[in-house]
């Protein structure tokens, strides 16, 4: 489960899902974003494969953003994982989060949760912001 949010693993899926998105020729020969589809996804690996949902999320929304397209996420009707992807696409829109930031962040994730030996919940970590994860890991090395 935490092996998902190595930064190696996470560039993978993030290369992968930017592939599948990245505008086609035909798409650039046609005219500016606004006339690119807007992009239908899912919990891409997340059955059988026992993906991390809001990982997935985040990496879809990274590459979306990076090729200019759309995105629609589809949660077959599961609410609350709706509400929880809807706050984290929330925070990272309000705080303008770039594609950049974000992978940032998600190398943060990776050494508290391996410092933790346990998943932390990804929207209170980008909502507390990574500096203050970066506090804790110090104080824990620290000791």
């Amino acid at each position: 489960d935490l092996k998902q949010f190595r930064p190696s693993l996470v560039r993978r899926e993030l290369n992968k899902a930017f592939a599948a998105f990245e505008a086609t020729e035909s798409m650039r020969r046609g005219g500016g974003q606004s006339t690119w589809p807007h992009l239908i996804t899912g919990n891409w690996g997340c059955g059988d494969f026992g993906g991390v949902v809001e990982l997935k999320f985040v990496i879809q929304l990274m590459a979306a953003a990076h090729a200019g397209r759309g995105l629609t996420y589809c949660t077959l009707n599961d609410k609350e994982l709706a509400a929880k992807l809807e706050d984290i696409h929330s925070i990272l829109v309000c705080r303008g989060a770039t594609v950049g930031e974000i992978v940032e962040e998600l190398r943060t994730l990776d050494r508290v949760q391996r410092n933790k030996g346990e998943r932390v919940d990804m929207a209170n970590f980008f909502r507390d912001g990574a500096a203050a994860y970066v506090e804790m890991l110090a104080a824990a090395e620290a000791e």
